[in-house]
């Protein structure tokens, strides 16, 4: 029984020990992790988000952004996807410009141009932090612009897609395919700018990405009025003698080819309320502003520095419940299953010819791959670099901005 009775005692020490030492590795891990947070945190925690922190100007332009993509869809059948839109009628300009059941695309620039540069205009992208040098946020070199503008050029072609595409429409459906894309171009962007901050410890090996205050120059210097207008006359113009063209085409007695013109020219009239809704919607959030954009990307810096502004997390919030609500008015498309959600758009009266083509051109493609993955990397490198995505660099462009215009350029294509 002594026996029996030390063994026991033995193994109650034995547990208790055990115990203990589980005790204090789960708290030498608490206190190591408290330490890594208190690292990486500011002294005053309240300091993130709400200095530069504009959530309800961000809510409000993401919404008219997504309202501009639930127009578009609902009445058109089309997705807003703006790198593939501009890629499209720039590299096909004259197999998109002849064909009317494409005029749409066109217009829908045109649109977006002509309220950037002549509604909205250059105040609209006056960012009074970077002109006062008020942050740390980097003057992108013509290096940048350039290796930026390749990069989100080539990124988007291999992932199909950009913010608007993926984030604000592919959420909107609940794709997994865009999901992923998201997370690859939101994760490789911010790994960029960190990378390549100018406040990091190697920042000279990434010197050549970035110039000096002194070299930035005035905002008279960075931007033409008369280059923006010349840059929206290109598209404008050609866009005005298709549509009358095609116009003309309403009279000539074919009745299927007279309901095909007809559609066309109302889903010209859409495209043109839609791309106009899309600038305002990027002015309204200050989503053409480069210290709103990079004061997002910095998120490891911003944090420490409790500056980290993510405002752009409201806009994509935004943008995501409109996009969302408007796919439960498509049939197949939504959670609810809604007796009366649409199998053709609003606006399109299908011929007979037609009736059997799929009214909503929604991409159907799952697959997650490599190409996917690596292309939407490498479009987030881009808008590390250079600190602009396509919807921002285009409304820039039509305002004049010679970066966007001169050195950004591969990015449209």
């Amino acid at each position: 029984m002594p026996n029996t009775d030390n063994n026991k005692n033995n193994n109650d020490n034995h547990r208790s020990q055990q115990q203990n030492t589980r005790i204090n590795f789960t708290s030498s891990c608490f206190i190591q992790l408290q330490q890594t947070v208190h690292s990486i945190l500011p002294s005053h925690p309240s300091s993130i988000m709400f200095d530069k922190f504009s959530p309800m100007t961000g809510l409000a332009g993401g919404s008219v952004i997504g309202l501009s993509a639930a127009t578009l869809l609902l009445f058109n059948g089309d997705i807003m996807g703006a790198s593939g839109i501009v890629s499209t009628t720039v590299l096909s300009a004259k197999k998109v410009f002849n064909d009317e059941s494409q005029l749409w695309k066109p217009v829908f620039i045109s649109s977006f141009l002509l309220t950037s540069s002549l509604m909205l205009g250059p105040s609209a992208a006056t960012d009074v932090l970077v002109e006062a040098n008020a942050m740390r946020i980097p003057y992108p070199s013509d290096a940048a612009f350039v290796i930026g503008g390749m990069c989100v050029g080539l990124g988007t072609k291999l992932s199909n897609g950009c913010t608007s595409g993926h984030g604000v429409c592919g959420l909107g459906r609940r794709s997994m395919r865009s999901l992923t894309a998201v997370l690859s171009f939101l994760s490789s962007a911010m790994t960029t700018a960190y990378v390549t901050s100018p406040a990091v410890p190697w920042s000279s090996w990434t010197s050549f990405l970035r110039l000096d205050f002194s070299d930035y120059g005035t905002a008279d210097d960075r931007a033409s009025t008369s280059l923006g207008f010349f840059f929206t006359s290109l598209f404008v113009v050609p866009t005005m003698i298709a549509t009358a063209r095609t116009m003309n085409k309403t009279n000539n007695g074919n009745d299927n080819k007279e309901s095909k013109t007809k559609n066309s020219m109302s889903k010209c009239s859409i495209a043109a309320v839609s791309g106009s809704m899309f600038a305002a919607g990027l002015a309204i959030s200050n989503m053409v502003l480069r210290s709103k954009l990079y004061g997002f990307l910095d998120v490891v810096l911003g944090i420490q520095n409790g500056d980290w502004d993510p405002t752009l997390m409201t806009v994509l919030g935004g943008a995501f419940v409109i996009s969302t609500i408007s796919y439960e008015f498509v049939k197949g498309y939504g959670m609810l299953n809604l007796p009366f959600a649409r199998e053709t758009p609003i606006s399109i009266c299908p011929s007979k010819e037609d009736e059997k083509e799929p009214q909503f051109r929604i991409p159907t493609n799952k697959v997650i791959d490599r190409k996917l993955i690596l292309g939407a990397s490498i479009f987030g490198i881009g808008w590390g670099i250079s600190l602009y995505c396509p919807g921002p660099a285009l409304f820039l462009a039509a305002t004049g901005d010679k970066a966007m215009l001169l050195k950004w350029i591969s990015g449209y294509l």
